[in-house]
């Protein structure tokens, strides 16, 4: 098969049926039944421009160019407000890299906040001078709400961070 679009090939129709298995698993066929997958996945690839901060203010962290993957219709995402919005009630599965740069001894935070509130999924790092590109992952399990909001917000010790690639993925388990 070509190289394609996921979206594409799922709304065409032309894949039906799936097999799964595992050494661990009872071998199966899922149907496009069988599934309500809801994903969705934001971010850049490529580094933006410098972000100033506010020393020891924490403040939303400018992050999104792209959605590298969407399907279902329980979440979306603006790169305009950086938010994620939750259109479906549901317990939710997120995972996140943030990769950057930042001055020597600028240590970070960054926490995903809901509706502004900051959640139980934080991680940090310390910066390595602007031309040593640091990361931190950080991975949860929330309950959201619909009309929920996500947002990735950063808190600095120092004043200039740039964000060379970053990418968050949101997915809807139950």
């Amino acid at each position: 098969m070509a190289d394609r679009e996921l979206q594409t090939i799922l709304n065409s129709g032309e894949i039906t049926s799936i097999y799964l298995g595992s050494p661990i698993a009872d071998n199966k066929v899922v149907t496009a039944g069988d599934v309500e997958l809801s994903i969705l996945g934001v971010g850049s690839v490529v580094p933006l421009a410098q972000q100033t901060l506010a020393a020891g203010v924490p403040e939303v962290y400018t992050w999104i160019t792209t959605d590298t993957i969407s399907q279902g219709s329980d979440i979306t995402y603006s790169a305009v407000t950086q938010r994620i919005n939750v259109l479906t009630s549901g317990v939710y599965k997120i995972a996140g890299t943030q990769v950057f740069t930042a001055g020597n001894v600028n240590y970070l935070q960054f926490c995903l906040r809901i509706n502004g509130v900051q959640a139980p999924i934080c991680n940090s790092n310390e910066g390595r001078g602007s031309s040593q590109a640091v990361s931190v992952s950080s991975f949860g399990v929330l309950t959201l709400s619909a009309g929920d909001y996500l947002e990735v917000w950063v808190e600095s010790t120092g004043t200039d961070i740039t964000c060379q690639s970053s990418s968050v993925f949101v997915e809807k388990i139950s």
